[in-house]
């Protein structure tokens, strides 16, 4: 026999999964934001494939899961910001399979402020963060696809690709993907490729963090994460972190790979980091792999003050100065004049794993065929 107690329990739960609803965009409701508006806590918003214009959504504070449906669903802004999430939101809202694209201005494709939202399966695609004001003094662009403060965001398996940010007439940009501040990201399976920190008419200072800037963060988390041809677009001097700036900050970084990242893009005596920045930042970097970035001091990585500790990691192809500056070596650490052959490793991560296969079968008959298959298949695993 149930208790008053369990019963009551029972009738609060049923109740609350009763009120749980699904709403279809653009079937239910033509717009994004109008799903939001009309939606409950633990509501799913699912939108359908195509083309929608996303001009600053707004969750307003619910838990709410919006999930792309079918493929290529894309969140286009038409030049500005696209999602603004800003009202305490923690995990339980969370955005999934979608591509967020479109900011062409000053200001970030998705901006978070005090929230602790979840990505995954994302793709964040050709976003530009412009000067404000037209670069005037000290007002570089930060983060073309997501600028974050004072929140701990998690993106899982998310690709970053083709972001840029573009500095004033005086300093250069940070983050040509991700700026990240006063925050305790994690970035899980997340891939960061082609994006970079660009000048103002080829004026002002050089950027810092190609891909990602972290500054003042805590317990950051970079897990299984690729870094690839990202780039600084340096003046004569250079830029800072081809691919990440790190600044007073801590956390971890495992089983990442960085490959043909830049902190110059032409001849630029200092310019610092072709891999990694990091100042006053005692991360732990181990089992990664570092495969021919490029920077006058410090090809693979440039640390300045706070040593970080480094282990189980590979670097190859970088020729002299591949870490400038002072860390600590934990051991099994391997510097290598050339990279080995990994047979089947399409993307130069250093696993063979479904991502080869799924380039592979994305590119088949041009440029792949059944050899590239058998290769992927024969290696699959982590490299030599």
């Amino acid at each position: 026999m149930r208790t008053p107690l369990l019963t009551l329990a029972a009738s609060v739960m049923l109740c609350g999964a009763a009120q749980a609803e699904t709403i279809n965009v653009p079937a239910d409701y033509p717009t994004i934001q109008g799903a939001i508006n009309a939606s409950s806590d633990g509501d799913v918003i699912q939108i359908a494939a195509g083309q929608h214009v996303a001009d600053m959504v707004d969750t307003l504070g619910k838990q709410l899961h919006l999930i792309g449906v079918g493929e290529d669903t894309v969140l286009n802004s038409n030049g500005g910001r696209v999602l603004y999430i800003h009202t305490s939101e923690g995990p339980e809202t969370r955005f999934e399979s979608m591509t967020i694209t479109g900011m062409d201005d000053d200001d970030s494709a998705v901006r978070l402020s005090g929230v602790a939202v979840t990505f995954t399966d994302c793709i964040f695609r050709d976003n530009t963060s412009q000067p404000y004001n037209g670069g005037g003094y000290d007002t570089p662009g930060n983060g073309g696809a997501v600028y974050g403060v004072y929140s701990a965001p998690r993106f899982e398996r998310c690709t970053f690709e083709n972001n840029s940010a573009v500095g004033d007439y005086y300093f250069g940009s940070h983050g040509g993907a991700v700026k990240m501040k006063d925050s305790s990201p994690m970035f899980i399976e997340c891939t960061f490729r082609g994006n970079s920190c660009e000048h103002l008419g080829g004026m002002g200072g050089a950027g810092r963090g190609g891909a990602l800037y972290l500054h003042s963060c805590v317990d950051v988390v970079l897990q299984s994460c690729h870094f690839e041809d990202n780039d600084i677009e340096s003046d004569e001097d250079g830029g800072a972190g081809g691919a990440v700036y790190i600044r007073s900050t801590s956390g971890t970084m495992t089983s990442c790979s960085f490959m043909d990242n830049r902190a110059m893009s032409g001849p630029a005596p200092y310019s610092q980091g072709g891999a990694i920045y990091m100042s006053h930042s005692p991360v732990l970097i181990e089992s990664s792999d570092f495969s021919g970035n490029a920077s006058e001091n410090g090809h693979a990585l440039f640390i300045n003050y706070l040593a970080p500790t480094i282990a189980d990691s590979s670097f190859c192809n970088h020729g002299e100065d591949v870490i400038e500056g002072e860390w600590n070596d934990a051991g099994d650490n391997e510097f290598l004049d050339e990279c080995p052959a990994c047979s089947g490793d399409i993307n130069g991560s250093g696993t063979v794993n479904v991502d080869d296969l799924l380039t592979v079968i994305a590119g088949w008959g041009d440029p792949y065929n059944v050899d590239d298959l058998l290769l992927v298949i024969g290696g699959w695993g982590p490299c030599p």
